[in-house]
This record gives C-alpha cells, structure tokens and sequence, in this order.
C-alpha cells in the first residue's frame, strides 16, 4: 500500500500523537505506582503502630475508622483537661486538709508541753525532788 504525501504526514503525525501519549501514560504509570507504594508503606506503618486497633475490611475501612479517631481527639482532649484539673483540685484539697491536720498536731503537742510544764512545776513535783 502506498501512501500519498498527505497521507504519510497524517500518519507521522498520529504517530508521534501516539508515542508521546504513550510515553505520557508511562509516566503517569510510573508516578501511579510510586503513590501506590508510599500509601502502601504508610498503611502498614500505621497498621504497625496502632497494633492493628484500626483496622478495617480493607484500606477504605480503616481510613474512615482513623478519620473517626481524629475527630474525637478533640472530646477526649477535653476529657483528660477535665480529669487533671478534677486530680489537681482533689490534691490541693488533700494538702490543705494535711495541713489543716498539722495545725491541729501542732496545737495539741504545745498544749501537751504546756501540761508538762504545769506538772513539773507543781508544788507536789517540787517536794517530792526535794526528797
């Protein structure tokens, strides 16, 4: 078959169409395949590190279960808040108490000494070392 010159141009022209679309959707398989591997290796490092406690059916399963994850972050962010600040309003309590208590120690040992002087001082103490 013999082609006329309009022809041949027309199919150099669909030919280099062909080969640079090939050569486009080498790429795009190339850089399909990259993404592929990395979203990939992210998966399993995730499945690794969270021990398998997100894992779905599949892929799709258990991106929706670590979107629902970070969602809740924020609540259960709130939540430990709540709890350290219900901790530390609890052991300022706790101290004052304590120290409420060493007051009261405090108060009852000097009471005590002041018992202890009053008896060494007593008359009747007093004769009796004399003796």
């Amino acid at each position: 078959m013999i082609l006329t010159a309009h022809q041949n141009c027309i199919a150099h022209a669909f030919h280099r169409a062909f080969d640079a679309r090939v050569v486009r959707n080498e790429g795009k398989s190339a850089e399909h395949m990259e993404i592929t591997r990395r979203f990939s290796e992210g998966y399993h490092r995730i499945e690794q590190r969270t021990y398998g406690k997100y894992l779905g059916e599949d892929e799709a399963a258990t991106l929706a279960n670590l979107q629902a994850e970070v969602e809740a972050l924020k609540e259960r962010e709130k939540a430990v808040q709540a709890l350290w600040k219900s901790l530390a309003a609890g052991v300022q309590s706790a101290f004052k108490e304590l120290k409420r208590d060493l007051a009261t120690l405090n108060s009852n040992i000097d009471k005590m000494n002041l018992g202890f002087v009053a008896v060494l001082a007593s008359p009747e103490t007093m004769e009796a070392a004399d003796i």
